[in-house]
């Protein structure tokens, strides 16, 4: 989509209140469904400090609360923050980051996520999100 097509889209047909709202609530409970995932594939890992939290986003002036999380190990941290529903190529954000090296999941609705490391490769080819994936990234960006 081109930038003329996606602000002729928005002009066109601007969301409802309730399917904002709408929207917002599945993006919630997803990012929640999610967080509770990664908690539950690094349980094993006792070595792990695993913090929930909660991050305030705003999509159209609309602000809510969304589930984010902390890892730690050693004197690493890994966050798992949302970042939002307003992005091109997916119903929502998820970005896990430590210093400069950075994973974005993206939300494909109910629960299907897929990956694409940003930073250091960048390399663009999303994977889906499956639970050896997320072990994997998380030892990336703890390394």
């Amino acid at each position: 989509m081109t930038l003329a097509e996606f602000l002729k889209h928005r002009r066109e047909r601007p969301a409802s209140a309730a399917d904002l709202h709408g929207h917002i609530g599945l993006f919630r409970t997803a990012v929640e469904r999610l967080a509770a995932r990664i908690r539950d594939v690094l349980r094993p890992y006792e070595e792990l400090e695993i913090e929930e939290r909660s991050v305030l986003l705003k999509e159209e002036g609309v602000p809510y609360g969304a589930t984010a999380l902390t890892i730690r190990f050693l004197d690493v941290q890994v966050t798992v923050e949302p970042k939002g529903m307003s992005v091109i190529g997916a119903a929502g954000r998820v970005e896990l980051a430590s210093g400069v090296k950075v994973v974005l999941l993206d939300w494909n609705r109910g629960d299907d996520w897929s990956y694409r490391w940003s930073i250091p490769s960048g390399d663009g080819g999303s994977r889906p999100l499956t639970d050896a994936a997320i072990e994997e990234i998380v030892q990336g960006l703890l390394a």
